[in-house]
């Protein structure tokens, strides 16, 4: 029996404001047809004040444009679009009385919660026999206009090459949206690329690892923002902490994701590494407000999104944990593309960051490291690895340089990281396993994940068997949903979980995947795939209010740097 079909779709002014209580404005565009099937109907929403500035650690953006676009009829003349900004209540009341949207809303700007404006599309499908096949299409985007300021500067969204004054001109968006409607083939890629993702994960590991990774690939990805460099006529990445903080590009966020792009894209992970390379050396005054980063170490992030402007003595200080992270994701760039021609500029910098692990190790002191939701902790053997390691990873570096001078540094480093490496077995040792800190007790015990990396780089510190026994020992603190991060509490880490689960036999690793699998299948915890829960009763820490949506999740993909 054929029956009269319509459909309804609307998206309100929350997408463009970070506080219900702003002001929204609202325009409507249509776009001759050209070569298209039909004219376009272009609906757009954003801030009336359009505040391009940190909005207080809220996840909610508050600048840009929101849009939806869609045709006004389908090629074959059986669906017909009608679309217009009203009241919520307005809008979806008369779509369900059977009646025509109300007129177009000219009275505003208004807060976004004052009789809430929503684009409205409604598709009259016509009538419809059970046989019969219709099609409406939309496009939805939004236009940043500004994706970043870099210590002064405005960097426009790289589709916008530059201009970052485009806001009251909705037509290059547009245009692109009006191109992605009338391209019948992105589906099919989207299909296809999802199949061979999947595919891959699967292949490598495992159902439950693969949809694992499918669920991580959009919370990695959905936190970097690409800008185009017109300095530098090239394009920048940023990265997003999400949830934990508001940070701009967060060094031991990016550390834990970058299993995610090294495996898929080394150059967007070096390009990310950059705008921190040049904020480390000095380089911000090409920018307009520069400010001088003079400490020895790596810097832990570079402002609160999505403003870059962080003196040296604001930052979280992490020496150790970030100098060490930079080095070994530097390395692995390095090694992936088999070129380190663009850290010329870059060398003496690294050199102080290098000298100050040196003076730093085997015994990193009392530092903060990435786990730093737990508290000081002296003394930390899994630190030291870090540094251990990251020096280890600069020697690589140094060797790839190729002259005399980085080839003897090389050896220095080298030799030194060894040398440290056989202090850290000897003063970390409990028997079957590592300590937590090189001062506490036999019974204490801690995720050495950051030993992972002189595995995947082959950098040859550490002998097989420390992994051997720090993966066997893990097996022995499994609790249901995984093992605990540490001696201190039941909770764990997602991300470092999946990469000590890589350091032991494939059994081990599917059985830590297994238990990370079944946290994620049956928390009682219902927000975005968290990286912080407990082990024991599969509950996100913080229940809501915890770690979510985070990047780190990245981490999961660290099976894939692996033979």
């Amino acid at each position: 029996e054929a029956k009269d079909v319509k459909v309804y779709f609307d998206v309100t002014g929350q997408a463009a404001v970070s506080s219900e209580a702003e002001n929204v404005a609202w325009n409507q565009y249509t776009v001759p047809s050209g070569d298209q099937d039909s004219d376009l109907l272009a609906l757009r929403i954003g801030s009336e004040a359009q505040e391009f500035n940190s909005a207080g650690g809220s996840d909610q953006i508050n600048w840009g444009y929101f849009y939806a676009v869609a045709e006004k009829e389908d090629a074959d003349k059986t669906v017909q679009m009608n679309a217009t900004v009203n009241s919520n209540v307005l809008c979806r009341t008369a779509f369900a009385q059977g009646q025509d949207l109300p007129e177009f809303d000219t009275t505003g700007p208004r807060p976004c919660n004052d009789s809430t404006p929503v684009l409205a599309f409604e598709f009259d499908m016509g009538s419809i026999n059970p046989a019969d096949t219709r099609k409406a299409r939309m496009a939805l985007g939004y236009d940043l206009v500004v994706g970043m300021q870099y210590f002064g500067e405005q960097l426009s969204p790289l589709f916008r090459k530059g201009d970052v004054n485009g806001g009251s001109s909705s037509s290059l968006m547009i245009s692109i949206m009006a191109d992605a409607l009338k391209n019948d083939t992105i589906p099919s890629l989207c299909n296809e690329f999802d199949a061979k993702f999947y595919n891959t994960l699967k292949a490598k590991a495992g159902e439950k690892y693969a949809l694992l990774g499918s669920l991580a690939y959009r919370q990695v990805t959905g936190a970097m923002t690409v800008v185009w460099n017109d300095k530098l006529q090239t394009h920048w990445m940023f990265m997003k902490e999400i949830s934990s903080d508001g940070d701009v590009s967060t060094v031991d966020v990016i550390y834990p994701a970058s299993p995610f792009l090294m495996w898929l894209s080394p150059e967007t992970l070096r390009k990310l590494m950059m705008p921190l390379m040049v904020y480390a050396n000095n380089e911000t005054d090409a920018y307009g407000a520069p400010i001088y980063y003079n400490l020895p170490w790596a810097p832990h992030h570079l402002g609160h999104w999505p403003i870059c402007d962080l003196a040296p003595e604001q930052q979280e200080q992490m020496p150790v944990e970030e100098t060490g992270n930079m080095f070994v994701m530097l390395a692995y760039v390095a090694k992936a593309q088999q070129d380190v021609a663009y850290l010329s500029p870059y060398w003496a910098v690294m050199d102080t960051w290098g000298d100050f692990l040196v003076q730093s190790l085997p015994d990193p002191g009392n530092q903060l490291c990435t786990d730093d939701f737990e508290g000081p902790s002296p003394h930390n053997v899994n630190l030291a690895a870090k540094g251990i390691v990251g020096m280890a990873a600069y020697a690589q570096l140094l060797e790839m340089n190729g002259t005399d001078i980085a080839k003897e540094k090389a050896k220095y480093y080298r030799e030194t990281a060894k040398n440290y490496s056989e202090i850290w077995m000897e003063r970390a040792d409990a028997g079957d396993h590592y300590k937590l800190q090189y001062d506490l007790n036999s019974t204490t015990f801690s995720l050495k994940y950051n030993l992972i990396w002189d595995q995947i780089l082959g950098l040859d510190v550490y002998p097989d068997d420390v992994f051997v026994k720090e993966a066997k020992y893990y097996q022995s603190k499994m609790n249901t949903y995984g093992v605990p991060l540490d001696t201190r509490a039941e909770f764990t880490k997602t991300d470092w979980e999946m990469w000590v689960a890589v350091m032991g036999s494939e059994e081990q690793f599917q059985r830590i995947t297994d238990a990370v699998f079944k946290f994620a299948d049956e928390t009682p915890t219902r927000i975005p795939f968290s990286d912080w829960y407990q082990t024991d009763t599969s509950e996100a820490v913080n229940d809501k209010d915890g770690f979510r949506a985070r990047p780190v999740i990245g981490g999961i993909f660290a099976k894939m740097l692996t033979e």
